[in-house]
């Protein structure tokens, strides 16, 4: 019978720019560790001076590439509300080798 094992590997990986940038705003809005952020595209557009579309592409890359959970999130009469973002132990590790290159 075999067994799973968990291993840590350090690896290089490329990541945009805008991606970093990214998380790194939504880091900054955290509270805890690991708690999620309600932020609409909107407001971190802005805080980033990029367009919307911009933004929505890089929460998308970070949501795919796994730096990022997003959970939509529903009004009572059934709209949309802001979505909750937590940055994932592989987002965190982007941020800190970015913090460690001198990205921000």
């Amino acid at each position: 019978m075999s067994k799973k094992i968990v291993l840590q590997v350090p690896i290089s990986v490329t990541v945009r720019d805008r991606d970093v940038l990214t998380l790194h705003a939504i880091a900054r809005r955290q509270p805890k560790h690991g708690e999620g952020v309600e932020l609409s595209v909107k407001t971190l557009a802005k805080e980033l001076d990029v367009s919307v579309d911009t933004t929505r592409r890089a929460l998308a890359s970070c949501e795919e590439a796994g730096y990022l959970a997003v959970r939509a999130n529903q009004l009572k009469n059934g709209g949309q509300a802001e979505n909750t973002y937590v940055i994932t132990a592989m987002g965190e590790s982007v941020l800190a080798a970015a913090q460690d290159a001198g990205v921000f």
